[in-house]
């Protein structure tokens, strides 16, 4: 053992688990050659290939195979033990790192910090977006993240925070068609697509992203496309977020695709129309996400639990404000 370095048994593991030098490396923040180096140190250490390549990737030898799970508990263990055994929210002064896309930062977070800081007044919070969160994660420069997920790689924890669904909306002067509209109506009518700058057809429903499937709301061309239309008028403005596509909406005679979270309020004002599209919703989990080491860490459970107490409530007064009178 004093001649192997641990980060070395990081990098074994990470290699298991993505059979893949250049996923390990983008998870570890570390170029493909440096993986493959620490690679060859490790062969030399155990006497063995470790792992051989294969047309589905690195494969590993029984020798991997063997040695993965005794070092994934080695460092799950050593995490436990090196994590603090108390936290005292009155005196921290740690810093919380959350990610969550923009509707969320409006709906959920206001409400997660102004809880956290009655309890923990000289913690700091910094919350930034979720592009590469899992590789941020797997890094310790995020602690844990709000958003869509599913199928979540073994290394990740999730909890479910609340259920959203897919609008269409459009302005209230906006001339629609009687309705409801199906979706050939809105596949003929003007819209707005939300979609990536290298995209030019419409977001997929779900991203890759250092093995997380991260589903986005994004994508009203998606849901179009699967729904079998052939006829598919092109969408004359797309955006990246779903927040713009609620300014573009209210400005503009045109539909969008949104969460019913974020255009709630206006609806109830006035201000925007919900389309009744009978088969064009599609209902989704917002979840929270970190790495299972972080099971041990008492403050970020004790954030997780603020989280899971502000959406209860929230979904709680969402139930009675939808409830019928009586």
């Amino acid at each position: 053992m004093k001649h192997l370095d641990l980060n070395l048994l990081r990098v074994f593991l990470m290699l298991y688990e993505e059979r893949s030098a250049v996923r390990a490396g983008d998870r570890l923040g570390v170029t493909q050659s440096a993986v493959s180096h620490a690679l060859g140190r490790l062969r030399e250490h155990f006497g063995d290939p470790l792992f051989v390549r294969s047309p589905s990737g690195l494969k590993p030898t029984p020798r991997a195979a063997n040695l993965a799970p005794v070092l994934d508990e080695l460092f799950a263990r050593l995490h436990e033990a090196l994590a603090p055994v108390e936290f005292d929210p009155a005196t921290t002064r740690r810093e919380f790192t959350i990610a969550a896309p923009l509707y969320l930062c409006e709906l959920l977070m206001p409400l997660v910090i102004a809880r956290a800081r009655r309890e923990a007044p000289h913690a700091r919070f910094r919350i930034w977006n979720t592009r590469n969160v899992a590789q941020l994660l797997d890094l310790g420069k995020v602690d844990l993240t709000l958003g869509y997920y599913e199928d979540e790689p073994e290394r990740f924890r999730k909890w479910r925070l609340l259920t959203d669904r897919f609008a269409w909306v459009a302005g209230r002067d906006t001339p629609l068609p009687p309705q409801p509209m199906s979706l050939a109506d809105i596949a003929a009518f003007p819209r707005i697509m939300v979609a990536a700058m290298e995209d030019k057809l419409g977001v997929a429903e779900q991203i890759t992203e250092v093995g997380l499937r991260k589903q986005v709301v994004l994508g009203s061309d998606e849901i179009l496309r699967h729904s079998g239309l052939t006829h598919i008028a092109p969408a004359p403005i797309a955006v990246y977020d779903a927040k713009i596509t609620v300014a573009m909406v209210m400005a503009n005679p045109i539909i969008g695709y949104v969460p019913h979270l974020l255009v709630r309020d206006h609806v109830g004002r006035g201000e925007l129309v919900e389309i009744e599209v009978p088969d064009g919703r599609s209902e989704f989990d917002i979840s929270v996400l970190w790495r299972r080491e972080a099971d041990h860490d008492p403050a970020l459970r004790w954030i997780g639990a603020i989280m899971t107490e502000v959406s209860d409530k929230f979904a709680g007064a969402l139930e009675r404000s939808a409830a019928p009178a009586a």
